[in-house]
């Protein structure tokens, strides 16, 4: 499970919504999301998001349409990371990226180091 790995403020995502998306979708970059200095959440491909599913279990992901999403970061962001609440953000009935709680993201990618 490879990846290309970037860090952005929560300011960048809102500002550049649309690539950061595309970039999970389709260029498969895992993006750490900050909020005063500190990771709050990770953005993730929705194809490692199912894959990573199978190693750790995680609840089914709340459903936010990508407009949606943009509007009401502050709250997605909120229960990913007070919560452990997983987001899914789509784009035409499909889902683009998916937020997850960075303890549930160290914990499948100590997984994957430690088995594969």
């Amino acid at each position: 499970m490879s990846h290309d790995s970037r860090r952005d403020p929560s300011e960048h995502l809102r500002l550049h919504w649309g690539l950061v998306l595309a970039d999970a979708q389709h260029r498969l970059v895992h993006r750490e999301v900050t909020r005063n200095d500190r990771v709050c959440a990770v953005l993730v491909p929705p194809g490692w998001y199912e894959e990573a599913r199978r190693a750790r279990p995680a609840p089914e992901p709340q459903s936010w349409t990508s407009r949606g999403g943009r509007e009401d970061l502050t709250r997605i962001l909120d229960a990913v990371e007070y919560q452990s609440a997983h987001a899914a953000i789509t784009r035409y009935g499909r889902a683009a990226a998916i937020f997850v709680p960075p303890q549930w993201y160290e914990s499948v990618v100590g997984a994957v180091r430690t088995h594969g």
